[in-house]
């Protein structure tokens, strides 16, 4: 499958949790969606309401999928456990994840590397 591909299915992915709310846990691991997918992704958890595991282990988002991802969370969802390993996420990626921590109370365990 293609890069090409991946994101689209990010995309087509996030279309469809913006507007589900019943879907509680999600599995997104070894998809390389990249930053351009978590930036996708980052839009639709700005509007989930029931989503509360989120798994996106090994998917490349580097640090500005991460800014993306963190500035999601701060909107106060009901997310409570995120894994973010193996995304290759810095100092910067890091760092805008950690200010996140601080405004979202509600997410409880999260791992990033």
């Amino acid at each position: 499958m293609g890069i090409t591909s991946v994101i689209k299915g990010a995309k087509h992915v996030a279309e469809a949790l913006k507007v589900n709310n019943s879907l509680e846990r999600i599995w997104l691991l070894r998809n390389n969606i990249g930053v351009e997918g978590a930036k996708y992704l980052s839009g639709a958890l700005n509007v989930n309401t029931s989503l509360k595991t989120f798994y996106l282990n090994d998917n490349n988002i580097r640090d500005e999928g991460a800014k993306h991802i963190a500035k999601a969370f701060k909107v106060g969802n009901l997310l409570k456990v995120v894994y973010l390993t193996n995304n290759n996420i810095g100092d910067e990626g890091a760092k805008e994840i950690a200010e996140m921590l601080k405004v979202n109370r509600s997410l409880k365990f999260q791992q990033t590397g």
